[in-house]
């Protein structure tokens, strides 16, 4: 089974430089153009199924991917960013200010466990592990699965697939409208791109 996993085009979140969560910001102009970008190069592909987080910015750009093949829209709140709590639609150097040593040791432990009110890192690993394993019993090993998320949610997914140990601090940079592609066959997982962007020069 092929995934590709996409991270949402850019929001308005993204262009005022907050922690956006689960605040629901829409697509900016630029990001509504990086979406079309990638739909022109995913539109001969074959798609079996679209799911998508059911934030704005997420379904957004899930609909503009989709336009090329008008299947239904699968919303789950299994691929909704990471509940973020006290430092929700906070700038890093305002969360900094504000709330200095619950800011370090969150960059020390980079986990939003220590974040008041943020979601815990074991209920975040749950809700992906519930829904991959949704997607291994639906679809067949030939199909193609499109996955619209949110950083948060696709860095953890990556360390699921690539079998890293969920407490290692490992990260994976993905922009905004990135696609990583990886293609599984029994215990095989092959890394086809990762956090690639070439659509942005497509002519």
């Amino acid at each position: 089974m092929h995934i590709l996993l996409i991270r949402h085009g850019h929001s308005l979140g993204n262009k005022e430089k907050v922690m956006q969560g689960r605040l629901d910001f829409p697509l900016t102009e630029e990001g509504k153009i990086q979406c079309k970008l990638l739909a022109r190069c995913l539109k001969d592909r074959r798609i079996a199924s679209f799911y998508t987080s059911t934030l704005k910015r997420a379904k957004e750009t899930a609909e503009i991917l989709n336009s090329h093949h008008n299947l239904p829209l699968h919303l789950t709140k299994d691929l909704d960013e990471i509940d973020i709590g006290l430092f929700t639609g906070m700038s890093w150097t305002k969360a900094c200010e504000e709330y200095p040593e619950i800011a370090t040791m969150f960059y020390r432990e980079k986990l939003w466990d220590v974040v008041p009110g943020a979601e815990k890192e074991e209920d975040i690993f749950k809700r992906i592990d519930k829904f991959l394993n949704m997607l291994l019993v639906t679809h067949k090993r030939e199909e193609t699965i499109v996955v619209v998320s949110h950083i948060g949610i696709l860095q953890r997914m990556l360390k699921i697939f690539l079998h890293i140990p969920k407490t290692e601090k490992v990260f994976f940079h993905l922009k905004n409208c990135a696609i990583s592609e990886l293609y599984f066959q029994r215990n095989i997982v092959e890394i086809m791109k990762l956090n690639d962007t070439s659509h942005f020069l497509a002519t």
